[in-house]
């Protein structure tokens, strides 16, 4: 928070670059809008802008309920991470604890979640946020790409680590 855009554009660029992202998914809504249309034109069909809406912020709860429920989210202990990591991963769980979840009255199932305005850290008395929920919670959209390469295989072929153990027993 309080990070300028073109600051934030630049970091963004050089890591999408270094790692040769193949998707970036980014918050279009409001002021995100400018950040989503630079990095749209940086990386051409590349880039997945999520506008948050009742309905897609409640499409996006559903997804993320169904890949914590499938086990297909991972997350390491804080308490091995390197600090600058354990802290940016201490706050990630600590706006898990207070998300709250409601399923609305009516057919659609609208939820309404996340960490309610306002919310405190009980300690300190800083004001919680839920940024770091909704990064990782925007990662299902990734589901929904095509993730095959024109001409490779869609599977990626790796030495068998054991067979470097075949003459050691």
């Amino acid at each position: 928070m309080g990070v300028k855009h073109a600051s934030l554009y630049a970091e963004l660029r050089a890591v999408a670059e270094r790692w040769r992202v193949r998707w970036i998914v980014v918050d279009a809504t409001g002021v995100g809008a400018g950040l989503s249309s630079f990095l749209a034109a940086a990386f051409p069909f590349r880039v997945i802008p999520f506008t948050f809406t009742q309905a897609s912020k409640s499409q996006l709860g559903w997804d993320f309920t169904a890949l914590l429920d499938t086990g297909r989210w991972k997350e390491f202990d804080p308490a091995s991470a390197p600090p600058e990591q354990a802290a940016l991963q201490s706050a990630f769980f600590e706006q898990l604890t207070y998300c709250q979840f409601e399923i609305l009255p009516g057919p659609s199932r609208t939820i309404r979640w996340g960490v309610p305005d306002g919310a405190r850290q009980p300690i300190s008395g800083e004001v919680l946020h839920d940024d770091l929920l909704f990064s990782a919670a925007l990662s299902t959209q990734l589901d929904e790409q095509d993730w095959k390469v024109a001409g490779q295989p869609a599977l990626v072929r790796r030495p068998d680590p054991l067979k470097e153990l075949d003459h050691v027993f």
